[in-house]
């Protein structure tokens, strides 16, 4: 039981400030999905030491309402007055002001305040319970009511009430730590993105198959292009998985490759030992390249990762990332993961995007086949807006590295300002990728000429056959290009010899076609004995064979 039965005392009651730049960020719809909001909370379990996050959403039997949402973990809780201090200093970092780290060593993300703050996008009021292991318990009743007419009063004032919270403190002899946040009275927009009527869109029934992998290949076989052709619950869970610290599939995110710093970052997503579940199913990032499906088509040379670490002092301001891509020679499904999702702190900013491959200008069709993530693990913190959802694209540290990996990926594109102090990759991802493609062409164009005459032999021997001849094989067929078009044919009882005269070159398939035709001729020439009855019957029966008509 998490609450213990000692009853609780109520403290006070605090007002929450903001300042007004952050309520016209916060305001502007910045926390477009469900997901979205929601990794702001579970970022917050991240930075409270939490081994495991458990999201409850009490959906009802028609799937067209929420009653309620709960996040609770077993996390460090938070005492009273650290809570009041970050609901009176929203967009201060207490986390920030002890320190860079958590007791466990995980880097810290982000601000509880703001976390709080998303979740006005789902209801205007809400309970957080938190426990500490100092014995303290608190309950604390949230109103973001007066949040929404702050909104318009931006303008005017430079620090805002945007809500009130009625604060209450019990005793927690158990000293189990635990944060339990629980939401109810959603609003319309948020709810529309977790239920409603699927219609024609796919929907993978998690009740019946609680398995976050079986999931990802249901993806994979139904083909899905994108996520809008999926349930709203489908594309809250893909997007979850995507944009919180959890760990990749056993697989993930690329299948039978382990690069260095592919490893590396999977060692430490395990090592974090994170773990959230949405109604019981645990969640993880839904990148598992190539999918089944297109793994024989592929083969092993139909796809690549690319990867990097970059290590920059940008005026004295150190900014350390790792980065990945990942080629195949067909197209990225879903759309959505085209491109390059940044995550500062290991959590997903935004969306994947291809600002930072500028390959588009070159080659849409290499763009369509591009996905990879950047790991920034120092130097961007500042450089993020405050709904840690978009940057600041002016910021220095973010152009640096932009350029940084512009230079590795794609140094064509780079602007010519830029070469007096960052040197191209002398082998770049984009020179790489078109060489290989070019590799794959040959190779599949030799293929497929091969299957082509493998089909056109055994349609000669067919129509040999047909007349008795023994089967002739591919070296005995000879094409000889002189001024005229014939077929002559060099018959032994052990053996079929056949040497085709054409007047010039035709491409492939007319020459294959104009070669059967010939020998059809040939063989019903042969066979008819002068007979132009026997020669109509003989020819159209071997055409006919072999698929001419």
């Amino acid at each position: 039981m998490m609450q213990s039965e000692t009853k609780e005392v109520f403290i006070k009651q605090i007002d929450m400030m903001v300042a007004a730049k952050i309520i016209q960020l916060v305001a502007s719809g910045i926390y477009r999905t469900p997901a979205n909001a929601l990794k702001e909370l579970i970022s917050n379990s991240f930075d409270a030491d939490a081994t495991k996050v458990d999201v409850l959403i009490d959906i009802d039997e028609n799937n067209e309402r929420v009653n309620s949402i709960i996040i609770k973990d077993n996390g460090l809780g938070i005492n009273p007055s650290d809570f009041a201090f970050s609901m009176t200093h929203i967009g201060v970092s207490l986390k920030k002001m002890e320190g860079a780290t958590t007791e466990k060593g995980r880097p810290i993300i982000g601000r509880i305040g703001i976390g709080l703050l998303s979740v006005g996008q789902a209801t205007n009021k809400f309970e957080f319970l938190s426990a500490t292991r100092e014995g303290v318990g608190m309950r604390a009743e949230v109103d973001l009511s007066p949040y929404y007419e702050a909104i318009t009063m931006t303008e005017s004032l430079d620090t805002l009430k945007i809500g009130n919270i009625k604060l209450f403190q019990f005793e927690n002899p158990s000293r189990e730590t635990y944060t339990k946040v629980t939401l109810r009275e959603l609003k319309e927009p948020f709810v529309r993105g977790l239920v409603g009527k699927t219609g024609s869109r796919e929907n993978f029934d998690f009740q019946k198959n609680p398995s976050y992998k079986e999931f990802v290949e249901w993806l994979d076989k139904k083909q899905v292009k994108r996520l809008d052709e999926i349930s709203p619950f489908n594309r809250f869970m893909f997007e979850l998985g995507l944009l919180t610290p959890v760990r990749y599939l056993a697989e993930g995110p690329v299948r039978g490759v382990e690069t260095p710093i592919l490893l590396k970052i999977k060692e430490r997503l395990e090592n974090y030992n994170f773990h959230v579940y949405v109604n019981g199913v645990e969640i993880f990032k839904p990148i598992l390249f190539p999918h089944i499906s297109e793994l024989q088509r592929l083969g092993k040379d139909g796809y690549k990762v690319y990867e990097k670490e970059f290590d920059l002092d940008i005026n004295g301001r150190k900014v350390s990332a790792k980065c990945y891509y990942y080629h195949q020679d067909i197209r990225i499904i879903p759309y959505e993961l085209r491109g390059l999702l940044i995550r500062v702190k290991n959590v997903g900013i935004g969306t994947y995007e291809n600002n930072f491959s500028k390959i588009a200008s070159e080659s849409p069709v290499v763009l369509h086949q591009l996905t990879g993530e950047l790991y920034v693990d120092e130097g961007l913190d500042a450089a993020l807006n405050i709904d840690r959802n978009s940057f600041f694209e002016s910021d220095d540290a973010y152009q640096r590295l932009w350029l940084e990996v512009l230079a590795w990926v794609n140094p064509e594109q780079l602007p010519s300002e830029a070469l007096k102090f960052i040197k191209p990759t002398a082998n770049p991802v984009s020179r790489d990728i078109r060489r290989r493609l070019d590799k794959i062409r040959e190779e599949k164009k030799k293929e497929r000429a091969k299957e082509i005459r493998e089909i056109f032999i055994r349609k000669i021997a067919k129509i040999v056959s047909m007349a008795g001849y023994p089967t002739i094989s591919l070296p005995e067929l000879k094409i000889l290009i002189i001024p005229k078009s014939k077929i002559e044919m060099d018959i032994k009882p052990e053996r079929t010899c056949i040497t085709v005269v054409l007047d010039r070159k035709y491409p492939e398939t007319i020459q294959n076609a104009l070669i059967l035709f010939l020998a059809a001729q040939k063989i019903a020439i042969i066979s008819s004995k002068n007979s132009l009855r026997e020669f109509e019957r003989i020819f159209t029966a071997i055409i006919k064979e072999v698929g001419l008509i």
